[in-house]
């Protein structure tokens, strides 16, 4: 393999590795000025959201939007992310953090137990 080829190889992976962090999902704890905490997830170009009843422990995905909250559809809503003024639904974010789950990603708390001392 010579030089060039080498080159282009490397920054054919390279560019590669860029876009799909680019595409990945972000991870984010948000703190709301009233001390409620959510962990959301955004995704560039993503037009689902999970329902404000959702009471699943995990991320939720949200709406990403720049504009005024729509909340008639029931759905999380992400207002104004990298600005001076973020709104989830229609709490003022007092301050919020990017989660980095490949490094953050704890173990289960769940401890396993014997199936037996359960049966007859």
């Amino acid at each position: 393999m010579n030089i060039p080829e080498m080159i282009m190889t490397i920054l054919i992976s390279i560019g590669i590795g860029k876009f799909s962090e680019y595409q990945s999902p972000k991870y984010y704890e948000l703190e709301t000025v009233d001390g409620n905490v959510y962990n959301v997830k955004v995704e560039k170009n993503h037009k689902y959201a999970c329902p404000l009843h959702c009471k699943a422990d995990h991320y939720h995905n949200v709406i990403l939007t720049e504009n005024d909250i729509d909340y008639s559809n029931g759905s999380y809503v992400l207002m104004g992310l990298g600005q001076e003024t973020v709104y989830i639904n229609s709490y003022e974010v007092a301050d919020y953090s990017k989660i980095n789950i490949k490094k953050d990603k704890k173990k289960s708390q769940i401890k396993p137990f014997n199936v037996q001392t359960y049966l007859p």
